[in-house]
C-alpha cells in the first residue's frame, strides 16, 4: 500500500487547493491514503532543504508531494509539485478540481489562522512544562560520566524535574562527548527532555540554569611555563569563561566549581568578574574532601560514613587539597547509629570526641589519612577518580535546589567570617532550598582554632604565589621506595647483583674441587672476610634529603 505526503507553506494557496482535492480521492478511493503537512512560513525554506538534501531531491516551491510504500519501506518518490499531482490524479483517478481562486484564498486564509492557533496552543503546553538547562563545561571529565547518570535519574533535581542537558568541550574531545550524551540517552531517564554535545560555550550556556565546570588538563602548567605564567593564563581563562558565561546564562544561574587545584582562586575570579549573575550564585565545591574525611571518620568508629554528619571543611575547596591550606574541626562532627554504651532512634547522635578516644587521631592525624586516601584509591584503580566526586556535585546540587538539615561546607566569599576576609573560602552553610543558602557564623571555636583557619588561609596565598609546590596524584601505583631514595636505591640493587655474581663464581670453583674430591652436593661454608650487606641506616646516610623531612607530598 502507498500513501502520498503533500506538504507546503501555510499561506500556500495551490497548498490549500490540493488539500481539497486530496480529501476527495480519499473519500473515493478506500487505497488511497494522504498525510498532509503543514509548514508554517518562516520554517518553510530550511525545512524544504534539509528534506531535499536527506532525499537527494530537487524541488524549489510549495506544495512537494512524494509517494511512499508503506508496508514495504524504503526511499519515497518524489512525485512534484501543485501541477504534477493535478496530471497524476486526472490521469490515474479522473479526479479534477473545479475549485475557482476565490474559494482557494478564503481556504487559505483558513489555515493561516488555525497554524496560528495551534502555534498558540503549543507555546502554551511549553510554558506549562518547567525545563531546566544543566550545561557542565569539560564534560569529558571523568566525574562527568557519573553525574549525568544521577541527574537523568531524577536525585539532583527531583523525579518531577524535567532537565535538558548540554554537556561542553574542546572540539578534540567530540567524539568522547558524543559517547557520553549517547549513553546517557541510554539511561532512558525519565527526568531527561534532551541532550546535546556543543563546542562553544556560548551556545552550551545560553539559557542554562546551572553551569558545573569541571576540571580539564588545559589548566596545568606548561613545560616551559613559569608559576606566575601559569597564574596569569588562568586568571585570563577564567575571567573570558566567566565574561561570556554572565552575557548568556540566566540571571539566577547557579555555578558550581570543582578541580584539583586553585578552585578557590578560580571561583574568586569569575565572582569578581560576573556583573549579571549574583557572586553568591558561584560557589567552589569542597564537598568530595568532606566526604572523604567523613570516610576516615566511619572506619575509625566502624559505622557507615553516611551517619557521620556536619563534617566542616574551613579553608581549601580542590580535590587535592593538602592538609596544611584546609581544617576539619572534630568537635563539631556528630555520629549517628554508633555502637557503644549508649543508644538511641535513628535521630539521636553523639559527638565525636565523646566516642573517639584517639586524641592524636582527632587533633590532626586524620587529616593525613583522609589525605593519602585519594592517592591510596587512586593508585588501586589504576585511573582518575570519577564515581565519588561524580557523586559529590550531584549532592551539593541536590542539597542546594531541595534544602537539607544538615550543617555542610562550601566555597564562598567570606567577608568577615571567623577572621577571613575578601577571598572564597570553604565555610559552614545551611541549605534553605529553592536555590539558597546562608553561611553559618556563629559557632562556638576554640582560639586555636582561628589559628588554624588563618594558616589555612596563608597555605592557600603561598600556594598561588609558587612558595608552596604541589604535585599531580599519579595516574598508576608507584613504587614508594623509588620515589624517595631514587638513585641511591638503584645503586644499591646494582652493588648488590654484583656481589651475588661473585659469590656465584666462587661457589662454581669450589663446587668443581668438591666433584674431585667426591664431596659434591655438599655446601660450601660462607668466607669469614665477606662484608655485611649494607644497612638501610647506610643507605640513609647518603641521602640529599634526611628522612624526616620527606613529606607526604614527596611520596605522591
Amino acid at each position: 500500500m502507498a500513501r502520498f505526503v503533500i506538504a507546503g507553506s501555510v499561506s500556500c494557496p495551490y497548498y490549500s487547493k490540493l488539500e481539497i482535492l486530496a480529501d476527495s480521492l480519499t473519500r473515493n478511493l478506500p487505497s488511497f491514503k494522504v498525510y498532509k503537512m503543514s509548514i508554517p512560513d518562516d520554517d518553510w525554506s530550511s525545512w524544504l532543504d534539509i528534506t531535499c538534501k536527506q532525499n537527494g531531491w530537487k524541488h524549489r516551491k510549495s506544495p512537494i508531494i512524494w509517494r511512499e510504500l508503506v508496508e514495504r519501506g524504503g526511499k519515497g518518490k518524489l512525485l512534484g509539485g501543485f501541477n504534477e499531482f493535478m496530471e497524476y490524479a486526472k490521469c490515474y483517478y479522473n479526479f479534477e478540481s473545479d475549485m475557482n481562486t476565490d474559494l482557494m484564498l478564503k481556504i487559505r486564509d483558513e489555515n493561516v489562522i488555525t497554524a496560528a492557533c495551534n502555534e498558540k496552543k503549543a507555546a502554551e503546553i511549553r510554558e506549562n512544562i518547567s525545563v531546566t538547562t544543566v550545561c557542565i563545561v569539560n564534560a569529558h571529565h571523568p566525574l562527568c560520566y557519573h553525574l549525568v547518570d544521577k541527574i537523568v535519574k531524577g536525585e539532583v533535581f527531583g523525579r518531577n524535574k524535567n532537565v535538558e542537558l548540554r554537556l561542553h568541550g574542546p572540539s578534540d574531545k567530540l567524539g568522547l562527548l558524543t559517547g557520553v550524551a549517547m549513553d546517557t540517552f541510554d539511561c532512558a531517564g525519565r527526568a531527561l527532555t534532551g541532550i546535546s554535545v556543543e563546542t562553544g560555550l556560548r551556545q552550551a550556556a545560553a539559557g542554562a540554569a546551572y553551569v558545573i565546570i569541571c576540571d580539564d588538563l588545559s589548566y596545568k602548567q606548561g613545560d616551559e611555563e613559569s608559576h606566575t605564567e601559569w597564574i596569569e593564563r588562568q586568571q585570563l581563562f577564567f575571567t573570558k569563561l566567566a565574561t561570556e558565561m554572565d552575557e548568556v546564562a540566566l540571571e539566577t544561574a547557579k555555578v558550581v566549581l570543582t578541580g584539583k587545584r586553585f578552585v578557590n582562586f578560580r571561583t574568586q575570579v569569575m565572582q569578581q568578574t560576573m556583573k549579571r549573575i549574583k557572586p553568591q550564585n558561584v560557589v567552589a565545591s569542597p564537598r568530595i574532601t568532606e566526604r572523604r574525611s567523613k570516610a576516615v571518620f566511619a572506619k575509625k568508629l566502624d559505622v557507615n560514613s553516611a551517619d557521620v554528619r556536619n563534617v566542616i571543611v574551613f579553608g581549601d575547596c580542590s580535590s587535592n587539597a593538602t592538609p596544611a591550606s584546609y581544617y576539619v574541626s572534630t568537635p563539631l562532627v556528630r555520629v549517628h547509629n554508633y555502637d557503644g554504651s549508649i543508644v538511641g532512634p535513628a535521630w539521636f547522635s553523639r559527638p565525636l570526641p565523646e566516642i573517639a578516644a584517639d586524641l592524636q587521631f582527632l587533633n590532626g592525624g586524620f587529616l593525613t589519612e583522609q589525605f593519602e586516601r585519594k592517592i591510596t584509591t587512586q593508585n588501586l584503580l589504576g585511573r582518575p577518580l570519577g564515581m565519588s566526586e561524580g557523586a559529590a556535585v550531584a549532592g551539593l546540587l541536590a542539597d542546594w535546589t531541595t534544602g537539607s538539615d544538615e550543617i555542610y561546607s562550601l566555597g564562598v566569599l567570606a567577608t568577615g567570617q571567623y577572621g577571613i576576609n575578601e577571598c572564597v573560602f570553604s565555610l559552614p552553610v545551611e541549605f534553605i532550598g529553592n536555590g539558597e543558602y546562608k553561611i553559618i557564623d556563629d559557632l562556638e571555636l576554640d582560639m586555636d582554632v582561628y589559628s588554624q583557619l588563618l594558616m589555612a588561609k596563608d597555605a592557600l596565598d603561598n600556594e598561588l604565589i609558587g612558595e608552596q609546590e604541589v604535585e599531580e596524584v599519579p595516574p598508576a601505583p608507584v613504587d614508594v621506595e623509588d620515589q624517595i631514595f631514587g638513585d641511591e636505591a638503584e645503586k644499591k640493587d646494582d652493588d648488590e647483583d654484583d656481589e651475588d655474581g661473585a659469590d656465584d663464581d666462587n661457589k662454581d670453583e669450589d663446587d668443581a674441587v668438591d666433584a674431585e674430591e667426591g664431596k659434591e652436593g655438599e655446601e660450601v661454608p660462607p668466607q669469614a672476610d665477606q662484608a655485611e650487606p649494607p644497612t638501610d641506616e647506610d643507605n640513609l646516610k647518603d641521602l640529599k634529603t634526611p628522612v624526616e623531612e620527606v613529606s607526604v607530598e614527596a611520596i605522591r
